[in-house]
């Protein structure tokens, strides 16, 4: 089946104005998710306080920089809060009751579907700019010294580590096609990821190897950061997170190959 571009957004405005609709169904429960994110970054620009009330810097930031960190660490949480794990989920959910049978009867591309079945944009929005605007309030920008080519590289960087991320976590969905239930494996893919709160330069040796090329969870945030703000060098790390990428694209269109197969065997 041939699939143009045009078809693909089109199925993406599809799944957003879906997505809209159920996020908007829930008053309360939305408004408590906003509670709860600006509780934790509250708690978070408070730790940093405390911490740097006792010393200079940490793996090499400052205190400004490491609020920079954390503006990215937070865009980087919402970006994959609105496209990433609930799709996942959804996958595996799927699999589960049968409904995937329907999805793969349909003329349109059935990963790029799972993929993007749920744009959680509108609460995500509204859950992030409050946040973000308030951390940005507090940075001192004229102290963060970076170039536009930095700044553009880092966005590439960022983007690289959001794809290479959600095929790792893909991978650990995959199961459920073979053993019925992935649910707790694929919570184990984002307990391997938690390293949100520690800048690159705080990981050294073969464990920063790790966490940018079997596990990587370092690219979004953390390499995008160090690029911005010249404490890496960025086209070598451009060129490590495309090459990342690229594989995981790769592991993830295999695996999705593999899991139908053994799928339709079962199901035949």
């Amino acid at each position: 089946m041939f699939v143009t571009l045009k078809d693909r957004v089109n199925l993406l405005q599809t799944n957003a104005v879906n997505s809209y609709r159920v996020q908007t169904a829930y008053f309360f429960e939305n408004w408590a998710s906003l509670a709860s994110t600006t509780f934790y970054v509250l708690t978070m620009l408070l730790f940093i306080k405390i911490i740097y009330s006792n010393v200079n810097s940490f793996a090499g930031y400052t205190e400004n920089e490491m609020f920079f960190f954390i503006l990215f660490g937070q865009l980087n949480f919402y970006t994959d809060w609105i496209w990433n794990t609930n799709n996942i989920l959804s996958m595996i959910d799927s699999v589960r009751s049968g409904e995937l049978d329907l999805i793969l009867s349909k003329p349109l591309p059935s990963l790029f579907f799972v993929t993007f079945r749920d744009i959680s944009l509108v609460n995500r929005v509204k859950d992030g700019i409050p946040n973000l605007l308030l951390i940005a309030l507090i940075i001192n920008w004229r102290d963060i010294h970076t170039s536009l080519g930095l700044v553009l590289i880092g966005l590439i960087i960022f983007i690289c580590g959001q794809l290479s991320w959600h095929c790792f976590r893909f991978l650990f969905a995959l199961p459920v096609f073979f053993i019925g239930q992935s649910s707790q494996i694929f919570q184990i893919s984002g307990t391997l990821g938690a390293t949100n709160d520690i800048p690159l330069e705080g990981f050294t040796g073969s464990l920063r190897t790790v966490f940018i090329s079997i596990i990587p969870a370092l690219i979004a945030a953390q390499m995008s950061v160090s690029v911005i703000l010249g404490k890496s060098d960025p086209i070598q790390s451009l060129i490590i997170s495309v090459l990342v990428t690229t594989i995981f694209l790769i592991l993830k269109q295999v695996g999705w190959i593999i899991a139908l197969k053994n799928y339709s065997s079962a199901s035949s």
